[in-house]
């Protein structure tokens, strides 16, 4: 039943989500080139072997490469997979609803059983995905939001040299974009459905036994299709403010009440 709104979605593939998927895996090339580069991996190693190191700086910096590695190839790389996935279903959820209120919008008489049916459908499909990426969703969004929190207090730090200077706000800038680009793909999920659910306020009473179907037809729409973070909460705009909210407050917060910053 949805092949009915495939079309239109398949014949206009928004071009930004491949640009998007380009510039922030070859950007994270790029910093591993970077760190590579610079040679300054190896300090990292007493964080990750609670104060040891090796005695031989060459040991240090062959470890610290691979961890590296790991990080970007087990931790980054799959989450920026999962987060691109996610993009393209919420963006391609959204023109199906879009084009479903095309397909109605501009009659003078709808035959609203049918439109219940369609709208039933799309509103399956998208609680079936829901319910099937939504804890991948929770943890992503955890994961961004610890990341840009820890980023964004360590780039407030003044003692950094150069090379760590860019490297943290890299992955400040790198993780609040994926977590905003991510939660306002799913918000346009929920402004589309509300589209749709004002829309047909105004759409002409029919009479009789047709009555029925609109009025089972705008109960349904009333629901709305959103996508949640584990069926915790909807995403919609105001969730984005709310947690950038968060996370820029407390970091200014841990910040301010640093030992360091106090001295």
């Amino acid at each position: 039943m949805l092949r009915r709104f495939d079309g239109p979605q398949k014949a206009k593939n928004p071009a930004w989500i491949r640009y998007v998927v380009i510039f922030f895996v070859s950007s994270q090339i790029i910093r591993y080139i970077y760190h590579l580069y610079a040679g300054k991996l190896y300090d990292q190693i007493p964080n990750y072997f609670f104060g040891y190191s090796f005695q031989q700086e060459l040991y240090n910096e062959v470890v610290a490469y691979l961890i590296d590695a790991f990080q970007v190839m087990f931790i980054s790389m799959p989450i920026m997979t999962f987060i691109f996935f996610y993009i393209v279903v919420c963006d391609d959820v959204k023109c199906i609803i879009k084009h479903f209120q095309k397909s109605f919008v501009f009659k003078d008489t709808c035959n609203y059983e049918i439109l219940f049916h369609y709208y039933y459908a799309i509103k399956s499909a998208a609680d079936m995905i829901d319910n099937t990426v939504g804890f991948l969703v929770f943890t992503t969004i955890i994961y961004n939001s610890c990341a840009t929190f820890f980023s964004l207090h360590v780039t407030l730090q003044s003692d950094m040299d150069y090379v760590d200077s860019v490297a943290f706000y890299y992955w400040f800038a790198s993780n609040y974009a994926l977590f905003i680009i991510m939660t306002a793909s799913a918000a346009s999920v929920a402004d589309a459905s509300d589209e749709v659910a004002s829309t047909v306020l105004i759409l002409p009473e029919v009479k009789g036994n047709s009555n029925w179907s609109q009025q089972r037809f705008i109960a349904l729409v009333d629901k709305k299709i959103t996508f949640t973070v584990w069926k915790i909460t909807p995403i919609r705009r105001n969730f984005i403010f709310g947690v950038s909210g968060l996370i820029f407050t407390y970091s200014l917060m841990f910040h301010s009440l640093s030992p360091d910053k106090r001295d």
